[in-house]
């Protein structure tokens, strides 16, 4: 299996576009999704020559040094949390059409592996697909995981067998995740059921571990131009020509995935999960920095 999903970093201008929002998004994961942020007042003790000279309290050292200019007393934090952010992404049939699927997976990867590298937290992709997967492990900067993704390109990465009925989120449970945000992009145009149950496995209250689902949106917006449009299996490799003048097939396909997705959100917020649905005729950062904090609240 050859695999479909473009995830060669962008180029052009779309790095700088990702990076103007990394601060935005990455303040929503430590605030609103993962526990322990760094920089939380502990409590008081004496000046070390290590410290910041910023955090001396001059009231404290008055009341409780004997010497407060040669012995002050400064503010101690807790150490900033390591955050793993993980993200898989669907490389079933259906991901390859139409091409900004493909697209649109790539900017978000980005997003969250920079996000990740700015704030020296680990990042990992999966490349999930029921008879072959791939898996970067944990990179820890933007040189790394590009490598990887050169050398899956060229196709010099070992693949794994995920086990037999194997879903996205079914390739989590050996790594006992902790402290860990997973994202997961796909176009859930597949039974999703078993998907929300492998995160509900993970123990995620318990384990800190926080999700966020991105839903690829090839409907939402859709207006067709013409009498008739051309559909592509992309399991049986067929096309299909639907007639819009007659039954209003489209019509019908837009509705199924409209509901579709209102029934992912419903299910994805009863288990503490954000889903994002990310339409291709709009800027799948702009969606996301826009949906993200008021998500996650």
């Amino acid at each position: 299996m050859t695999l479909s999903i473009p995830v060669i970093k962008p180029v052009g201008r779309l790095p700088l576009k990702i990076r103007k929002v990394i601060t935005s998004v990455y303040t929503g994961v430590h605030n609103s999704l993962i526990s322990g942020k760094g920089l939380d007042f502990k409590g008081f003790r004496p000046y070390r020559s290590s410290d910041n000279p910023l955090h001396i309290d001059d009231s404290v050292s008055e009341r409780i040094s004997s010497m407060p200019d040669l012995e002050p007393w400064v503010r101690s934090y807790y150490a900033e949390k390591t955050i793993h952010v993980i993200c898989i992404l669907d490389t079933r049939p259906s991901m390859t059409a139409p091409i900004r699927k493909q697209e649109y997976a790539t900017e978000l990867i980005w997003l969250f592996a920079l996000s990740a590298f700015e704030n020296q937290d680990p990042f990992r992709l999966i490349c999930f697909h029921p008879k072959l997967s791939y898996d970067s492990g944990w990179n820890t900067s933007e040189e790394g995981f590009s490598m990887f993704l050169r050398a899956l390109t060229h196709q010099r990465v070992h693949p794994s067998l995920p086990k037999k009925n194997s879903d996205m989120f079914g390739l989590l449970a050996p790594l006992q995740l902790r402290d860990t945000l997973v994202i997961g992009i796909s176009d859930f145009t597949t039974p999703w059921d078993r998907e929300m149950d492998s995160l509900r496995r993970l123990n995620m209250p318990k384990r800190n571990i926080r999700a966020i689902l991105c839903g690829l949106d090839e409907w939402k917006g859709f207006s067709p131009q013409s009498y008739g449009v051309t559909f592509i299996d992309p399991d049986a490799r067929v096309f299909h020509q639907d007639d819009l003048r007659k039954e209003g097939d489209t019509d019908r396909r837009r509705q199924k995935a409209e509901d579709r997705f209102q029934a992912i959100t419903q299910a994805a917020r009863s288990r503490s999960t954000v889903f994002i649905p990310v339409p291709l005729l709009e800027e799948p950062i702009s969606t996301v920095k826009r949906t993200f904090p008021r998500s996650c609240r």
